[in-house]
């Protein structure tokens, strides 16, 4: 079990990009629902603040001047914005923690927002509600307290005003001789002064001067969605811890990177890299690409070349006939491929024993894929290593290389790049991987025993 978990894990972090996008993917999955949770809403109430008529106004028959009234809503967003208002919302919700609150007036109007903003938008509606009822009672109470103070006032003159007439009260219980109701007259102060008391209860009786002009309403906060801008964040930060681990774990199991990174392990490097399934075989690419290979092989490039891969898809089919397309240009060529689970040999000897300056090009598979290599390898003339670029190890080259030293034969490697069309680790499956113009050899499988 152990095996195959470091397989697949193998398998998938060599190459970069199936673990890069799978740390963008689950970067970008966490950060949006990390900062999706993290995400605020805004509950706003538009309040119209006016000066409530006071005693003073009342009993002079005047208004509030303009400046009174910015004076007013300035004082009154100073309070709404107070510690002690923040402290009076929480005791109403039954809280410890005051919630925060802001309070804007609309240019020089009347019209003040109340606002709060929590994540939730159901909390951030009742912090609104509850402010506007603390509000709406400490206006009250002002104007209560102010009309009853102007009251008792009021009272208290009108009670002196009637001891006094009582006492210039002839005995008869008429009015003063020779006189006649003027506005010094007792009674006609203290009717006067009964009137704007009565005003004054009546304007106590009056609600409050704020009239909400709109209702706690729930906004998402302005700028970009919160969601999106935690999966960009946490995809790019995914993708770089994946990709430094992926780039961490090459080095330290020794991926192939470059075709440069072999010299030290192979006494030839074909170049160029080849890319698995892009040329069509009848292409002047492919062609060009077969000449240019061969040309590299040390002499004599005929007898038996065996091409060995790093892994099973590492594209030797491909590179073989490549080998045997260029090969059949000067020499008659056979193209052999070795199928896995091969149990003899024997066989091998009676079709590859050919007449002198004949090659034999033989796709020998992989170490774990191809039990005949061994026996197949002893009799090589040279062996091509056929590694693939992200993917394959050095230890296998290394493995590979000492089967060629083992003979004392000259060895190769060429690179390749992408994954084989029809790469068979443990297939018995085989088709023709190429064909050229005119019959320039024979191509034939060993096939497994019964």
């Amino acid at each position: 079990m152990r095996t195959i978990a470091r397989a697949i894990i193998f398998r998938w972090t060599t190459p970069l990009w199936p673990v890069t996008l799978a740390g963008l993917l689950l970067g970008a999955a966490i950060g949006g629902l990390a900062l999706h949770a993290s995400s605020e809403s805004q509950s706003t109430a538009l309040l119209r603040l006016y000066q409530p008529i006071g005693p003073d106004e009342i009993m002079t028959g005047t208004a509030p001047s303009s400046e009174a009234q910015q004076s007013y809503i300035s004082g009154e967003i100073t309070y709404l914005t107070s510690p002690g208002f923040a402290d009076a919302v929480a005791k109403q919700l039954n809280e410890t923690k005051p919630p925060s609150l802001s309070a804007v007036q609309d240019a020089q109007s009347s019209i003040v927002s109340l606002s709060a903003t929590q994540p939730d938008p159901s909390v951030a509606d009742r912090i609104i509600n509850a402010a506007l009822k603390v509000y709406t009672d400490h206006v009250d109470q002002q104007t209560d307290e102010r009309g009853q103070a102007a009251i008792d006032a009021l009272n208290g003159v009108i009670g002196r005003l009637e001891a006094g007439a009582k006492e210039a009260q002839d005995p008869a219980g008429g009015a003063a001789a020779g006189g006649t109701a003027t506005v010094t007259d007792p009674q006609a102060l203290i009717q006067q002064l009964l009137s704007q008391r009565l005003a004054i209860e009546a304007q106590s009786q009056r609600s409050a001067s704020v009239q909400l002009v709109q209702p706690p309403t729930v906004t998402p906060v302005e700028g970009a969605p919160s969601w999106s801008l935690g999966a960009v964040g946490g995809g790019l930060v995914g993708g770089i811890v994946t990709l430094a681990a992926a780039l961490a774990w090459r080095k330290r199991v020794g991926v192939i990177t470059s075709p440069e990174s072999l010299e030290g392990l192979v006494e030839h490097v074909l170049l160029p890299t080849v890319r698995l399934g892009k040329t069509s075989e009848s292409s002047d690419a492919y062609a060009g690409l077969a000449r240019s290979l061969y040309s590299q092989l040390p002499t004599p490039r005929s007898g038996r070349i065996l091409l060995v891969g790093a892994s099973a898809d590492s594209g030797t089919e491909e590179v073989a006939g490549l080998i045997a397309f260029a090969a059949a240009e000067h020499v008659g060529v056979r193209l052999v491929h070795l199928l896995d689970r091969v149990h003899m040999f024997d066989m091998f000897e009676g079709f590859a024993d050919l007449a002198d300056g004949a090659t034999v090009v033989i796709d020998g598979g992989s170490l774990d894929t191809s039990p005949a290599l061994p026996r197949v390898a002893q009799d090589a003339s040279q062996i091509i290593i056929v590694a693939t670029i992200g993917r394959d190890v050095h230890d296998t080259i290394r493995m590979a290389n000492r089967l060629a030293r083992e003979s004392d034969i000259p060895v190769s490697a060429v690179c390749t790049r992408g994954r084989a069309l029809n790469a068979r680790a443990s297939s018995r499956s085989w088709r023709r991987t190429w064909r050229a113009e005119g019959d320039f050899g024979a191509e034939d499988r060993l096939l497994p025993q019964a």
